[in-house]
């Protein structure tokens, strides 16, 4: 009854899907005034000297609007166990990556001394990496002084754009610009281009977060996307004649993708042993009928519950932000990039 009763809750907050597969318009007036989503302004980028919270990144990232890469803030997500850390450098792009396991968590500009191919611990080695000392302080708590240090020969090997920004948190940069760019709701078709196309810049519908966050990464979901349809026609019941304009924005063919080449992770969020991560991917279930029919990218800000925010584009009148989905939205698929 608590997944029925919190499915309803969802459904009275939305109405009807465009052909895209996202909401259509906005809900009834006394359903919103009840229980809101909450969309969470971002944080303000702050000089480095000043800051006592985090500051814009410096990164040099490449992707998506890039007029918006200095405005960014990207902050480290709480509860990492330092016994899981590790950190690789890159030197042609100067950039230091912290790693909790295998996912790459925040990345830091740095300009590191040590030779390519170096390793050794953190504690050795802090002072010949370049960082700035805000940036020390604060990876000072997710660390011990053993943490592995690697000085990469190469790019990393989950870079695709080779920005010197593992595709996790690159994935994460892009949702954080798509947020300031703060474009409104418009689940409209349009044709658009092969490769690489894209709606207008200042619309779009929650897969659109999720094409440009990606893209932020260089993966193009719309080629990757109709690549699989044509390879694999009978996984995508909702395709008739496959569309590059139209395939990849809509939400049950994006969720068939991702299942098949991304790593599917736990849905339960009120959990504790299910670890959420920025720039992980969401789908939800907000509407009666059962099934995938919203998503978003986790953020690494948390709302009043403690849970990570899910930066998306929520449905009629609202913008690209930051929300408190997972505290009261089903989630159906919780993936990652592998």
């Amino acid at each position: 009854m608590k997944r029925e009763a919190t499915v309803l809750a969802c459904a009275t907050l939305l109405a009807s899907y465009w052909l895209t597969g996202c909401r259509k318009q906005a809900m009834a007036d006394e359903a919103w005034a009840a229980s809101p989503p909450v969309a969470v302004p971002l944080p303000d980028a702050v000089e480095d000297g000043d800051r006592t919270g985090p500051a814009a990144t410096g990164l040099a990232d490449k992707g998506v609007f890039d007029e918006l890469t200095g405005q960014v803030v990207l902050g480290l997500v709480a509860g990492l166990d330092p016994a899981k850390s590790s950190l690789v450098a890159d030197r042609e792009n100067h950039t230091l990556t912290l790693y909790s396991g295998a996912v790459a968590v925040k990345t830091y500009a740095a300009t590191t001394e040590l030779v390519a191919g170096t390793q050794g611990a953190f504690g050795d080695l802090e002072e010949q990496l370049g960082l700035s000392g805000k940036d020390s302080a604060e990876l000072a708590g997710a660390t011990w002084p053993g943490t592995p240090v690697t000085v990469l020969t190469g790019p990393h090997d989950r870079d695709a754009d080779l920005d010197g920004i593992p595709d996790q948190v690159d994935v994460l940069v892009g949702a954080l610009k798509c947020a300031i760019n703060g474009a409104s709701y418009d689940g409209g078709f349009a044709k658009i281009a092969y490769p690489l196309g894209d709606v207008d810049p200042h619309k779009g519908c929650c897969t659109d977060v999720v094409i440009r966050s990606m893209r932020n990464a260089g993966l193009d979901l719309q080629e990757l996307i109709h690549g699989d349809i044509l390879a694999r026609p009978w996984a995508y019941p909702h395709v008739d004649e496959p569309s590059t304009h139209i395939d990849h924005r809509r939400v049950k063919n994006m969720v068939v993708y991702m299942r098949k080449h991304m790593d599917a992770l736990c849905t339960d969020a009120m959990d504790a042993t299910c670890r959420f991560m920025p720039g992980d991917v969401v789908f939800f279930d907000t509407l009666a009928k059962k099934g995938p029919d919203h998503v978003g990218i986790v953020s690494w800000e948390t709302d009043d519950a403690g849970l990570l925010m899910v930066i998306n584009n929520w449905t009629t009148g609202h913008t690209t932000a930051p929300m408190d989905l997972l505290s009261w939205c089903p989630v159906t698929d919780h993936l990652r990039l592998k």
